[in-house]
């Protein structure tokens, strides 16, 4: 897949702005807070329909403007696709999307017209910060990679939102009226949490080898062995559904004391361990950024495979994360990806390593501009 266009009227500070990247290595520079990582969000947001580091969509409309609207049109095996989303704040329909000029039924069906895997600083935090983070990790990509999966955690935080909405009205008192709802909640939650589970479970085991791969291509060494393993909330794995409907009951009356539940793939995580041990307990930062970057790697691998064609990679000022010989082995591991990098210094990368640079400046109003 190559992305041919991306245009951005009124996102973030761009008033307007059209950038037709290379089909191999785009790099964006300029200064810190000019708007080189709106660039890339406005893939993202195209890809996944949301912004990879901001919830409220609100943040995304350039200040004193009503709405904004971002278009990435890209080629695939099967021709041309073309995602456009407006979002307008103050209006009833906050978010329009359309995929090739028509609105989509349903949410899911944007899904698979652009894909992408981004890395930016922020993805440490895969490795040394809570399991919100990797969850967050395994829904994106698996989303991506599957409508359904999407629907399914649709319906999953749906249930949840509802259960623990309950929860919060018992204050304690498990005699309360509302308590007959919860078991028809936990039924929703049993139905898309099994779902959630196995397609985790099939994700972390075909993600595991290739993360092993990538970090010792990464370290230049096979002294350090990376391991993952998904933790979830229930231990019997060959009747997940029965075990999440026993782990629901089982937790109800510490969820009422609670007031929020407490059980379920919303609570489960990934566990990562280099030679045996714990990352998160350990890892130096060197080791951190070696096993996000294995991660990432490891993601467009899955992409790859998944939509025979490989995703667009979007590296959002890593660079001066890495050493000089990681810095070498990711730019030989992603030839032949389209990938749109963004950094401070120009000087980050060869010219004979890129085939396009684009400097971002701001004019005298703060509007970002490509220059």
């Amino acid at each position: 897949m190559t992305v041919d266009q991306i245009a951005l009227n009124h996102f973030r500070n761009y008033k307007s702005a059209s950038l037709i990247p290379s089909k191999g290595t785009t790099v964006l520079y300029g200064q810190n807070g000019v708007g080189k990582t709106n660039i890339v969000e406005a893939v993202h947001l195209c890809a996944l329909g949301r912004s990879h580091r901001l919830q409220k969509d609100s943040d995304l409309v350039q200040r004193g403007e009503d709405s904004a609207k971002v278009t990435v049109k890209a080629t695939r095996r099967d021709g041309s696709h073309e995602v456009s989303i407006k979002l307008c704040p103050k209006e009833i329909k906050k978010k329009q999307i359309n995929i090739n000029n028509k609105p989509p039924k349903r949410l899911g069906e944007m899904m698979g017209h652009v894909t992408c895997v981004i890395f930016s600083p922020e993805d440490l935090a895969l490795i040394k910060e809570g399991p919100s983070f990797r969850r967050r990790f395994m829904d994106m990509l698996l989303c991506q990679q599957s409508a359904s999966y999407f629907y399914e955690l649709q319906k999953y935080n749906a249930a949840l939102a509802q259960r623990n909405a309950i929860l919060k009205t018992l204050f304690g008192n498990e005699n309360h009226k509302s308590a007959d709802m919860l078991p028809i909640w936990d039924e929703q939650l049993q139905q898309a949490g099994e779902v959630i589970i196995k397609k985790r479970l099939k994700f972390i085991s075909d993600l595991e080898p290739l993360v092993h791969e990538n970090y010792d291509y990464l370290s230049g060494s096979s002294r350090e062995s990376l391991k993952i393993r998904y933790r979830a909330c229930v231990e019997d794995k060959k009747d997940i559904g029965q075990a999440l409907a026993e782990g629901l009951e089982k937790s109800r009356r510490e969820d009422i004391k609670r007031g929020t539940s407490n059980f379920g793939p919303h609570r489960d995580d990934i566990i990562m361990h280099l030679s045996g041990r714990d990352m998160r307990s350990f890892a130096s930062q060197g080791q951190i950024r070696t096993a996000a970057l294995a991660l990432k790697l490891s993601e467009i691998t899955l992409l790859t495979e998944q939509h025979d064609e490989a995703p667009v990679l979007l590296l959002d000022d890593v660079m001066s994360e890495l050493d000089m010989q990681r810095r070498g082995l990711l730019l030989k591991f992603i030839s032949g990806i389209q990938t749109i990098i963004t950094c401070t210094d120009e000087s980050d990368f060869p010219k004979e390593k890129t085939d396009m640079r684009v400097h971002v400046i701001l004019d005298e109003e703060g509007n970002a501009v490509l220059g």
